[in-house]
């Protein structure tokens, strides 16, 4: 099994809404779970990274990547207010960072487990 994730992902909180069901404390609890239990004894545990904006515009055009990181760079109530026209979506002056931290570590979480399986020689993946 391989495990990744970074404590820097608990910046990642609705700063008006402390009720949302996105918050830290989901992070905390599962970690603290996997702990409790010893489900991270045996696992492969991987270091955490960014992905590359370029590895971001295999899902994603330039324009939405560029317009997120606009939106983190202005004020609360600005992205509050942005927030507010796109459906159960929130951030934060954080999200745009962390967002590349997640799937950097996805992408080499998945990467693993597909090597891990020798699978990966019959992929074609685009870096």
């Amino acid at each position: 099994m391989f495990f990744v994730s970074d404590e820097k992902m608990l910046d990642h909180c609705i700063r008006w809404d402390s009720y949302h069901i996105e918050s830290p404390d989901r992070m905390t609890v599962i970690l603290d779970r996997l702990k409790s239990c010893d489900l991270l004894d045996n696992a492969n545990i991987l270091p955490s990274r960014s992905a590359s904006v370029e590895e971001i515009e295999i899902v994603h055009t330039r324009d939405y990547i560029d317009q997120i990181k606009t939106i983190c760079t202005k004020s609360i109530d600005e992205i509050e207010d942005y927030c507010k026209t796109v459906e159960d979506v929130y951030m934060n002056e954080n999200t745009y960072d962390l967002a590349l931290l997640s799937a950097g570590c996805s992408i080499d979480a998945t990467l693993s487990a597909f090597k891990e399986k020798s699978v990966v020689d019959q992929l074609h993946v685009y870096t």
